[in-house]
């Protein structure tokens, strides 16, 4: 009996045992559980901030915390924060750049203030309180739709006179406020000006010290991205004699080879009013250029065309004369890229010719004759040739002699003859033909080649001599 109730009490205290370590493993996770302010981590909120990717800097950045979520079904609240921006940006320090935030709504708005990298932090908190950790978002923003800078119109005065520069005609695509910036980037050689008066202002007093030429710019800037420069010319005319300017006109980046290109310096001006005469010349070409000066349609026009042989860069200077006295040469550079489409020549070489060479004298040698040559015949090429080029490049010419004795004058010359030798024949009273065959190749400016061949017969008889 005593062995039975030794037995029921040890059954009873093992199971007792068990329920007190198993309270207390629970207990222990329970403490586990707690995060370090103390409060329970079971249904703790978790922040998704979306996917990034690149955007302009004139579009607003829509971000979407929609997958973020609560394991209890509390509703969330949404925190938008910078944790990185560009070097140059100030949203960092700014309030209210999002359009929603700390608030129940999943997606918010913000416009960036420069281009560059941006990391956006996301933390979502429940009802409860509880917060969930960050997460994080990156944005890539470049320049969009810059700012279009509208100097004004060009202005002429009479020396000791002020103008007025307007930038009222500049503008932001999405109407942004802009800002102005006029500088003074060239001027005479006896002007001691450094700027304009208002060098912020929309519009701006201009008072020109001495006659001559200023070139003033402005750049706007919408509080993203500069504008490009745009430039407003202030000619200032004087009683007093002055040397005239010379303008070539702007740097030509985008023309190409084998093209006549347009040059102006109509934009020259004299202080005093005088009439101008113009002077273009070379001062540099690619190495492979067989260009000179002839290469100008006329180098003393006003606006000539140039024809570049080959892609590369080309340097011209203009001068120009008032009647007493030359400018300073004002340089251009235009760079001829390789053409992209080009025609073949059209090539005739013309119709076949066939000529009489006359008789060559055969004398008796046993059972058969031997025949001397017809006289050599000299005969004109290319004066029916028909050569073309639909893009109107200059053509190159040259003859080869595909068959037969012919020696040509010049062979790259269209217009050429050819001396046709060794004509001959078998026998006496017996005419023979001896074929000959030329070849005329046209080859354009980009290196396009077309060809065309032509036939040219000569009959030789024979004659017997005792």
């Amino acid at each position: 009996m005593s062995v039975s109730i030794f037995n029921r009490s040890t059954s009873l205290l093992t199971t007792l045992g068990l329920l007190s370590a198993l309270t207390a493993c629970t207990s222990n996770e329970l403490d586990d559980s707690k995060n370090t302010n103390g409060q329970s981590a079971v249904g703790t909120p978790v922040a998704e901030a979306g996917s990034g990717g690149s955007f302009t800097a004139d579009q607003p950045i829509r971000l979407n915390g929609d997958g973020s979520y609560d394991p209890d079904g509390d509703e969330l609240t949404y925190q938008w924060s910078f944790s990185r921006v560009p070097a140059n940006s100030g949203l960092m320090e700014e309030s209210g750049v999002f359009s929603q935030n700390n608030s129940t709504e999943t997606q918010t708005v913000f416009f960036a203030d420069t281009s560059g990298t941006y990391i956006v932090d996301l933390i979502v908190t429940d009802s409860t309180g509880l917060e969930s950790t960050p997460d994080s978002v990156v944005v890539l923003v470049e320049e969009g739709q810059l700012p279009i800078a509208e100097a004004g119109i060009d202005v002429d005065l009479e020396e000791g006179q002020t103008t007025t520069l307007d930038a009222s005609q500049s503008a932001d695509p999405l109407g942004r406020t802009l800002t102005y910036a006029w500088d003074v980037v060239s001027k005479p050689a006896l002007s001691s000006l450094t700027g304009v008066d208002a060098p912020t202002a929309q519009t701006s007093p201009f008072t020109p010290d001495v006659a001559g030429r200023y070139l003033v710019s402005l750049i706007v800037n919408n509080g993203v991205s500069d504008s490009l420069p745009d430039t407003v010319t202030v000619d200032v005319f004087s009683a007093d004699p002055l040397p005239p300017v010379a303008d070539a006109g702007g740097d030509l980046l985008q023309e190409f080879d084998c093209s006549a290109i347009q040059l102006n310096g109509s934009n020259s001006m004299d202080p005093n009013g005088d009439p101008l005469e113009y002077l273009w010349a070379i001062q540099s070409k690619p190495t492979t250029s067989t260009a000179a000066n002839s290469s100008f349609s006329d180098t003393t026009a006003a606006s000539p065309t140039f024809y570049a042989d080959v892609a590369g860069d080309y340097v011209f200077s203009l001068s120009v004369y008032d009647g007493s006295a030359w400018s300073i040469p004002d340089l251009v550079t235009v760079t001829a890229a390789e053409r992209v489409a080009n025609a073949l020549p059209t090539v005739e070489a013309g119709a076949a010719i066939a000529v009489d060479a006359g008789n060559a004298e055969c004398e008796l040698s046993g059972y058969s004759y031997n025949c001397g040559d017809c006289s050599n015949m000299t005969v004109q090429l290319g004066s029916d040739a028909g050569v073309s080029d639909a893009d109107g490049d200059p053509l190159t010419y040259s003859w080869y002699v595909m068959s037969g004795d012919a020696t040509l004058s010049d062979e790259t010359d269209l217009n050429t003859e050819v001396v046709l030798s060794g004509a001959t024949t078998t026998e006496p009273n017996v005419c023979e033909t001896t074929t000959y065959e030329l070849e005329l190749v046209a080859q354009d400016c980009p290196g396009g080649a077309a060809a065309d061949s032509l036939t040219i017969t000569v009959n030789c008889c024979g004659i017997e001599i005792q």
